[in-house]
């Protein structure tokens, strides 16, 4: 077995891997599981992402899937563990305030988001047809929508609602374009 490597183990799919040996600035072992590169271990297993989360009085938040509400008169900050998803009351939108194409598709994205067992089966065609509707009627997003698209397809759907950003940002400069001819 080459230096540098630790001993063979097997992967979640029953492959062996061997797990590369690396060592920061600070001499600390980290080990990396090659076969699930977007995953970092340390050596009692993954890392788990922290969300710092601030939700003011009278605000709500979505925490894994569940609606958190601040019932209390000040505002509160969690340290959130985990991999599932965090939303801010400032990214959340409901379906009656959805008014814009743009915002349609952030809004299909974003239960995507919520619900990822749920995003092919309920959003999926939704998505498709709000997305050939927005580039027909402004070739010019075609760039973003495509964007928006590879990362739904990845399932990276925190990343696509990010990318919807963009595209609600565009269709605002759109907007005020065409109001000014």
């Amino acid at each position: 077995m080459p230096s540098g490597y630790l001993s063979p183990a097997r992967s979640a799919t029953g492959r062996m891997v061997n797990f590369p040996l690396t060592i920061d600035s600070t001499v600390r072992v980290k080990t990396t599981d090659v076969s699930r590169p977007d995953r970092r271990f340390c050596h009692w297993g993954p890392v788990m992402k922290q969300t710092s989360l601030k939700i003011e009085a009278g605000a709500k938040a979505i925490i894994g899937g569940m609606v958190v509400e601040n019932t209390s008169g000040s505002s509160v900050e969690l340290l959130v563990h985990g991999d599932g998803p965090v939303l801010e009351s400032n990214e959340i939108i409901n379906a009656k305030d959805a008014d814009t194409p743009s915002l349609k598709l952030y809004y299909v994205v974003m239960n995507m988001y919520v619900a990822p067992e749920k995003a092919f089966s309920d959003w999926n065609k939704t998505f498709l047809q709000l997305s050939r509707d927005i580039v027909s009627s402004a070739p010019s997003t075609s760039i973003i929508i495509s964007e928006v698209g590879n990362l739904v397809a990845a399932g990276k759907f925190d990343e696509a609602m990010k990318k919807c950003m963009y595209l609600l940002a565009y269709e605002d400069h759109l907007s005020k374009y065409t109001a000014r001819t």
